[in-house]
């Protein structure tokens, strides 16, 4: 079976070879580009088309775009909404022809930036610019409020998403491939469910979001809801509650990008700190890096200095080979957390002249490394506020 379908791609694969050739002796005239979409990991799906259609608002080039997605579809309601907008061809016939130029040629002229690395960096503050154009119809207003009364919640109180990442998904998703890299962004759901009930206490609605997660979200307060696991979960209700919160908590994972497309204020705590998402005013963490052979917690400057030996490639592997272990927040550190995102975002957190010296002083750090190490790539214009209560029992950090 094996060397049937060798055979089989072999002259496809030829065709394509030409076709291609005949689009690059053509390019003069015709510019053409590939895109992947990666549409099998929702993140990636929802984020970075969004800001390759925000871009060619920005742009005055014409260019024929052949965009496609992968075999996998994450969101169908998603796929009908990109579909509306964006010619997408046939997987089956562009992705061989697409195939010739990233694995052989590797012409960047023929790919389409957002759909390749880092293109779901909002490098030039599109998402700022740029209103959210997704308008729900009455009838998707009413289904969406149909279900979330049938598990409880109010349309009269305010919702607050949790995105709290897991290896659930992947496991399930892809069974037969090794995600482990990824397991050190993994947080325990439970240790937020204290979060949660302080955010409930304030009148907040608090829905921990997901598709497929690792346990239940259990809390006594009638205000906290297993979103991921009840009976109301789908793909429209995903973007419907995005839709209707005021804000969402999130450890950087796919589901927090629902929040950026409607514009939502979100509260993201991400590793590493190098990569975090430093504008649209938004508020950010990070952990304390804990190097095992000299016993003493990394610095800003020296965990910039450690990732740069692995070419900031950070991962399980890397951070387990450079003898790091990642310091994750405790429970009431992320109330913390979670209590100043709600008063940032209602203009109720009072910041003292000390406050806003540490964050002068952790965005003069972050900003030098940054320059320093040639990673402005990722950021666009740096606005941000960065977790104060870690910046107080941290200073050391600042060095």
């Amino acid at each position: 079976m094996r060397y049937l379908k060798i055979l089989i791609l072999i002259p496809i694969y030829l065709f394509s070879f030409i076709i291609f050739i005949i689009l690059k002796s053509i390019r003069p005239i015709i510019k053409v580009r590939f895109g992947q979409v990666k549409s099998s990991r929702i993140g990636h799906f929802l984020i970075n088309t969004e800001l390759y259609l925000l871009g060619k608002k920005m742009s005055n080039k014409n260019f024929y775009d052949i965009i496609y997605f992968d075999e996998i579809v994450s969101n169908l309601y998603l796929e009908k909404i990109w579909r509306k907008k964006i010619l997408i061809f046939p997987r089956i016939y562009v992705s061989k022809i697409h195939n010739i130029n990233r694995f052989l040629f590797k012409d960047t002229k023929f790919e389409i930036p957002e759909f390749g690395p880092d293109g779901d960096r909002d490098k030039k503050n599109l998402l700022s610019k740029f209103p959210c154009d997704l308008k729900f119809s009455d009838e998707e207003i009413k289904y969406g409020e149909k279900l979330l009364n049938e598990i409880g919640v109010s349309e009269e109180k305010k919702i607050v998403l949790f995105c709290l990442r897991d290896s659930a998904y992947l496991k399930e998703k892809y069974p037969n491939k090794n995600f482990q890299y990824h397991n050190y962004r993994d947080w325990n759901s439970d240790d937020f469910i204290y979060a949660a009930d302080k955010l409930a206490e304030k009148n907040y609605q608090v829905l921990r979001m997901g598709k497929i997660v690792d346990k239940d979200f259990i809390s006594t307060n009638a205000n906290v809801f297993d979103y991921a696991n009840s009976k109301i979960n789908n793909d429209f209700m995903d973007f419907y509650l995005a839709y209707k919160s005021s804000f969402c908590i999130t450890t950087a994972t796919g589901m927090d990008t629902f929040s950026f497309y409607f514009r939502k204020k979100f509260a993201q705590i991400h590793l590493p700190l190098f990569s975090s998402w430093t504008n649209n005013n938004n508020l950010i963490s990070s952990c304390n890096m804990y190097l095992k052979k000299e016993k003493k917690v990394l610095n800003i400057s020296e965990m910039f200095y450690y990732f740069n030996k692995v070419n900031f490639n950070i991962n399980t592997n890397s951070l387990s080979d450079l003898g790091i272990q990642v310091l994750y927040h405790d429970k009431n550190h992320l109330v913390d957390f979670c209590l100043e995102a709600e008063g940032l975002y209602n203009n109720t957190y009072l910041y003292s002249d000390h406050d806003k010296d540490l964050q002068k002083k952790f965005w003069d750090v972050f900003n030098d490394n940054i320059k320093k190490y040639n990673l402005s790539y990722l950021h666009g214009n740096i606005n941000a506020t960065f977790d104060i209560n870690f910046l107080r029992k941290n200073k050391k950090w600042l060095n």
